[in-house]
């Protein structure tokens, strides 16, 4: 796998083809973007254009494009909100589960007092 590297920029021409303004403003914004970027939005801007050639290319060719997309759903990982709740109750917060009575439970409970009761 290719490293990225956040001082990777794109081009002031790249950015202007990007921004869908006059060439002047594109021309200030290219300037400030390359020179300040406080919110870093082209610290992996060239790493996603070249990502998205490379995707672009491989759309091409269906059969390989295919193969990739089943590949990538039969390589993806088990996911299950219940577990990961779990995982943040044991690792983020460190809290225990809680046992709630199901609402049949509940019910049944309620009926039978009210048996005793009405005796």
């Amino acid at each position: 796998m290719r490293e990225r590297s956040c001082e990777s920029k794109p081009s002031k021409k790249t950015i202007s083809t990007v921004l869908p303004v006059s060439e002047t403003a594109a021309g200030w914004r290219a300037d400030r973007l390359l020179h300040e970027d406080p919110l870093l939005v082209l610290a992996d801007y060239q790493a996603y254009a070249d990502c998205q050639e490379q995707v672009g290319a491989l759309w091409g060719d269906q059969r390989a494009w295919t193969r990739k997309a089943i590949l990538n759903v039969a390589r993806m990982g088990k996911f299950s909100s219940d577990r990961s709740i779990r995982d943040y109750w044991e690792h983020v917060w460190r809290v225990k589960p809680v046992k709630v009575p199901s609402r049949s439970a509940a019910v049944r409970t309620h009926d039978a007092e009210r048996r005793v009761v009405t005796r």
